[in-house]
């Protein structure tokens, strides 16, 4: 059966494209520009969630999004749409009070932004704002469609594992969906209760995590259908997540899963636990829009700039020389002696050692007015000669070594990137994210300097500077030497 195209989709025609067995798509857009390409693509619901808190504004969490700013990205992806249900989240801390405060900002978000609906999670802290919403509902002689959020015991793994669990912010827990229950059949509103949904966090490493949970929900839907529920809809929330570092292991930045395992999984136990129990299959929904996202994303920046050691160095007369430059000089004569010995890793520890000393006591001097500019110029230039003479004669495990690793470091270059960090990166910044990073040209050339990036704003904060490293991280990149 071919899919019927609706001009405008609504609550009702979500409801004919459920009982004709279509599928029905949604995605979260933020903004005007996003919003319209969303639109155009045929998707048929736009959410405006409050994780616009994160993408948008680099916040950690989704608590310091406003009612004010959720009604200006709502009111920006209203006046894109011509077509998809825009739906638009309750932002923390704007129904949690009272049920007339949830009725309020429901309000203020339909009638200032122009969205069609509008979604709020909790649990037992909600119920009386859900009972109101319910009445201002059938006081329009309108049909409410009734889900709940499940506080699975399940446990997560990865960056946001302890954001479920017994103590997690949302959902109900067992009892509350008991006590849910039974209010609703005594309201005469059990037939209208039709989902369930329970979310896990975002890039969960670990299938067992998954599997787990979806033991726990299933087997919970299927008591809700015996309880006389008459489910229609599981969703699975979101936590299917990106191999970013290409290992295929439990690391926070990869998966040991993949999409085809995920999708096997979901399907398999939601089915196994329905038929096992002679329930109707549900319609699943997932919210997977890091998985959906984050391989369409690309971000494209060149390099204005390096800076990094002077590469050059001029020996200076030693006539009437500090001693403490002379020291710094007889130890980097010392290292260039190595080259045509054979390298003794404990006596190369000790020159670095004294070079560094020499060098703090170079800058003590200077701060007392006992050496000039030009010669504590000078000592950081030997100092950074000693660095290379080290680097040059020593192979990777020993230039590795924990009392030599900061040479390397010390070496590195800075290469400045047009960007802003914060702008186009916000979650490398904010929850160090590890993404992919390769050049665009040269591919035929190995690159050799070691460094990171900086961008071009004033905060210190604004670098690139944690790398995939085969499953780990690394704080510098072989990178091609500026044109």
């Amino acid at each position: 059966m071919k899919k019927k195209i609706y001009k405008r989709v609504t609550v009702k025609s979500l409801q004919e494209m459920k009982d004709n067995a279509e599928k029905i798509s949604m995605l979260t857009s933020y903004d005007f520009t996003l919003a319209g390409i969303v639109d155009k693509s045929g998707i048929d619901v736009i959410l405006v969630g409050d994780s616009a808190s994160n993408i948008m504004a680099g916040h950690e969490t989704t608590l310091p999004i406003t009612l004010d700013q959720m009604i200006y990205h709502a009111s920006s992806v209203i006046r894109a749409v011509e077509r998809a249900l825009v739906v638009v989240d309750l932002p923390f801390g704007t129904y949690q009070s009272d049920s007339q405060a949830a009725l309020e900002s429901a309000i203020r978000i339909m009638k200032e932004s122009g969205s069609h609906a509008v979604k709020l999670e909790g649990g037992k802290e909600i119920k009386d704002s859900i009972k109101r919403i319910i009445k201002a509902v059938q006081e329009l002689n309108a049909t409410p469609l009734i889900g709940i959020r499940a506080k699975l015991s399940s446990k997560s793994s990865g960056r946001w594992g302890k954001s479920i669990g017994d103590n997690s912010k949302f959902g109900l827990s067992i009892p509350e969906i008991m006590s849910t229950i039974k209010e609703l059949k005594e309201a005469n509103l059990i037939n209208e209760m039709k989902l369930l949904h329970f979310h896990i966090g975002s890039q969960i490493s670990d299938i067992t995590v998954i599997k787990d949970a979806l033991q726990e929900a299933s087997q919970i839907y299927v008591e809700l259908c015996k309880l006389g529920a008459p489910m229609q809809y599981i969703d699975v929330g979101g936590g299917l997540g990106i191999d970013f570092d290409g290992t295929k292991t439990s690391s926070n930045t990869s998966t040991n899963y993949s999409l085809q395992n995920y999708a096997n999984d979901v399907i398999a136990t939601i089915k196994d636990s329905c038929e096992l129990n002679n329930i109707k299959h549900p319609t699943i929904i997932s919210e997977s829009g890091r998985a959906i996202i984050s391989h369409c994303s690309v971000l494209i920046f060149n390099v204005l700039g390096t800076s990094h050691v002077s590469s050059k160095l001029q020996i200076v007369d030693t006539k009437n020389q500090q001693l403490i430059i002379s020291n710094l000089l007889e130890t980097f004569y010392e290292l260039k002696k190595l080259k045509s010995k054979k390298i003794n890793l404990s006596q190369i520890i000790e020159l670095w050692n004294d070079a560094k000393k020499f060098k703090e006591d170079c800058l003590v001097a200077f701060r007392l007015g006992f050496l000039t500019l030009a010669e504590r110029a000078y000592a950081e230039e030997l100092t950074w000669a000693c660095a290379k003479e080290i680097s040059n004669n020593l192979n990777n495990d020993e230039i590795n070594h924990p009392d030599l690793s900061e040479i390397t470091e010390t070496l590195a270059s800075t290469y400045y990137a047009n960007l802003s960090i914060f702008q186009s990166i916000p979650d490398s910044w904010a929850i160090n994210q590890i993404f992919p990073i390769l050049p665009i040209h040269r591919h035929l050339e190995e690159p050799f300097c070691k460094g990171n990036f900086a961008d071009l704003t004033c905060d210190s904060d604004g670098k690139l500077n944690n790398f995939i490293d085969d499953g780990k991280i690394k704080s510098l990149l072989n990178l091609h030497k500026p044109e």
